[in-house]
Parts: structure tokens; sequence; C-alpha cells
């Protein structure tokens, strides 16, 4: 872990706004202010991680699904 930080309004916005369509995002505010409590911000610097591409099966688009569904 690099460092915490108390939980803002401004970062709550950020957050929100990235991952959710512009008119849900203040009803997110809302919901969090009155119902979640009180927040705080971790900041993490990765060592390792793993990753994958898991192909074209896993985006659905693999070449022999048509003919399946037809058969």
């Amino acid at each position: 872990m690099i460092r915490t930080a108390p939980g803002s309004e401004e970062r709550s916005r950020e957050m929100a706004a990235r991952y959710l369509p512009p008119d849900k995002v203040a009803d997110y505010l809302e919901y969090e202010r009155t119902q979640l409590g009180e927040h705080i911000a971790i900041y993490m610097r990765p060592e390792h991680w793993l990753s994958a591409d898991l192909g074209p099966a896993w985006r659905g688009t693999r070449p022999d699904s048509s003919a399946r569904r037809n058969a």
C-alpha cells in the first residue's frame, strides 16, 4: 500500500462518473452519502499481476458458434 486518504465528494463523483452513465451519477452520489457511510481511498502500486487473452470464445465470437446454434 502506498497511502490512504479520506473520502471526498469530488473523489466519489470522479469514480461514479467513470463507471456509471451520466444520468445515474447524481442518484448514486445521493445514495452513497445517505446509505454507505464514511469512505477512504487506498492507493496501491501493484508489484505483480496476472492477465490472459481468453480468445474469441470469451467474447462470444467463436468461429464455430453459428454452426452449433443451427444444428
